[in-house]
């Protein structure tokens, strides 16, 4: 071994060899104990995030509210045709509301959830036209001098090579 980094490799495996049956000597029980037992967590508690930001926060809360607010609605309410829950707005007009949140995602790929309300707007009542003063009444002058039409069934309607006339039909 003339070259100095085939010694050191050399070197490096033995030392390798050397700690790793001092790593295996040392894990293997030597008398009959049994490895240490790990305890199981609890798993009938409850997980909770208690830390957190302020827009979680007042996201998790809107979450809340909104499934208060869909409970109460169908204690209150009446289910109408299409499953929505109709129920009296605080002016007194009728209000639909979705019988269930609406989920999403959010722009960060975060659920989000939505609470779908509707009301129906009365149409818009029609108004009679007035008629139009005979001063602003609007006008065409000479109009009936340059366009002349024809009568439909007429033998001669003024164009040569038996042309066709206002609401004649090519039958052949």
């Amino acid at each position: 071994m003339n070259n100095p980094s085939m010694l050191a490799a050399t070197a490096l495996i033995g030392l390798a060899l050397v700690v790793g049956v001092f790593a295996y000597l040392s894990t293997a029980p030597a008398d009959g104990i049994d490895a240490p037992v790990v305890a199981k967590p609890n798993l009938t508690q409850r997980v909770e995030f208690k830390d957190l930001s302020p827009w979680e926060q007042r996201k998790k809360a809107n979450l809340e509210d909104a499934q208060r607010y869909l409970h109460q609605v169908k204690q209150e309410g009446k289910e109408v045709e299409g499953g929505l829950i109709r129920i009296r707005d605080t002016d007194g007009s009728p209000l639909y509301v979705y019988p269930e949140l609406v989920e999403g995602v959010g722009a960060n790929g975060e659920p989000l959830y939505m609470l779908a309300k509707v009301k129906r707007k009365a149409a818009v009542p029609l108004v009679e036209r007035k008629a139009v003063p005979e001063k602003f009444a609007p006008t065409v002058k000479g109009a009936g001098k340059s366009l002349s039409f024809t009568k439909p069934n007429s033998e001669d309607n003024g164009s040569e090579g038996g042309g066709q006339g206002l609401n004649q039909k090519d039958e052949n």
